[in-house]
């Protein structure tokens, strides 16, 4: 009687791996942030709330002169690089706020850091909160020298950035922080 019971789970369980394997990936997924995530690669371009960027600057003493991730749809200063001028490529020589898309994090925080040590500028920074990412331990702590390189500011809970001014649907996938690279004082 055993066997059979036996032979019966196997069978189930043979059943369910290939249904599982055929089974494309967003059937699988149930979670909002991550169902929030797979739309995010087709739409790149969200908002911060504005109450948010406020509360980001009062609490860390951050006053930004330019929006170096902005667009003419949403910009949280009136000075910003438009999509067409390639924050990438510009100085940025004055205090900024950057809020990068999530598929351009790393090249904007190598940016950022770099701009910063460049031009002793402050920069407030809104992304995603892994730690275990490259550009991470590379811009923002140091793993071998044990250095903080940047502020490091975890937010509670996930973010539900906008889209034309309205809250999105979904949070965002991961949880977010702040980031402030700080300009030294000149003696």
């Amino acid at each position: 009687m055993k066997s059979k019971a036996r032979d019966r789970m196997k069978a189930r369980h043979r059943i369910k791996s290939k249904v599982l394997k055929k089974r494309p990936v967003h059937y699988a997924v149930k979670s909002k942030a991550l169902r929030h995530l797979s739309y995010i690669k087709r739409e790149d371009e969200y908002e911060t709330p504005t109450p948010l960027f406020k509360w980001g600057c009062k609490e860390y003493h951050v006053s930004p002169k330019i929006d170096v991730c902005g667009s003419k749809k949403h910009h949280k200063l009136s000075k910003y690089f438009k999509k067409n001028q390639d924050a990438l490529t510009k100085d940025w020589k004055k205090d900024f706020w950057m809020n990068p898309p999530y598929t351009k994090v790393a090249k904007f925080m190598k940016k950022a850091y770099e701009e910063h040590k460049k031009w002793n500028v402050t920069g407030l920074i809104l992304v995603y909160s892994k730690t275990d990412v490259h550009w991470f331990h590379k811009y923002v702590y140091n793993k071998k020298t044990k250095r903080w390189l940047a502020e490091f500011y975890p937010i509670e809970g996930r973010v539900k950035f906008w889209k034309n001014g309205k809250k999105t649907e979904y949070p965002a996938p991961y949880g977010s922080c702040f980031i402030v690279f700080r300009k030294k004082k000149r003696r």
